[in-house]
C-alpha cells in the first residue's frame, strides 16, 4: 500500500482518507492514526467519523473512490463516482458500469491509470 500510494502522490494525484472510523469508538481512530504515522504517507486530507461519504466526495471533487463496503460502492456508483471495490472472495460482488473490482494495491494502481486514460479519450 505504501509504495502504491507514494507513487500515486508523486504522479500528482490527491489522496484523501474518508472514513467512518472513530464515529462509534475513538480507539479505532487512534489505532488508524498510529498506523498511518508509521507509513509516513502524505495525504491531502483525512476525514474521520464521516457518515455521509458521498457528500464529502462531492465537496472534495473526488473522481475515484476506493471502498470495501458493497453498500457504499453502490452509492458511489449511483452518484457517478468511479469506484474501486476493494474486496475479497467473501464480499458480495457489485456489478455496475463505473465499478471496478480490485483485490490488491497493484490492481488499484492499474485501475486508476485505466480510469484516467479513459477520461483523456
Amino acid at each position: 500500500a505504501k509504495e502504491i500510494l507514494t507513487n500515486l502522490k508523486e504522479q500528482g494525484h490527491n489522496l484523501y482518507i474518508i472514513t467512518l472510523r472513530g464515529y462509534y469508538r475513538e480507539q479505532e481512530k487512534l489505532d488508524a492514526e498510529k498506523k498511518l504515522d508509521e507509513l509516513c504517507i502524505k495525504f491531502d486530507g483525512i476525514y474521520w467519523s464521516v457518515k455521509n461519504k458521498i457528500g464529502k466526495c462531492k465537496e472534495l471533487k473526488i473522481d475515484v473512490m476506493i471502498d470495501d463496503s458493497p453498500e457504499n460502492v453502490m452509492q458511489f456508483a449511483n452518484e457517478n463516482i468511479s469506484v474501486l471495490h476493494f474486496k475479497d472472495a467473501g464480499i458480495k460482488n457489485v456489478k455496475l458500469k463505473n465499478v471496478t473490482k480490485v483485490t490488491s494495491w497493484m490492481d488499484i494502481y492499474r485501475a486508476i491509470h485505466n480510469i484516467k486514460l479513459k477520461d483523456k479519450i
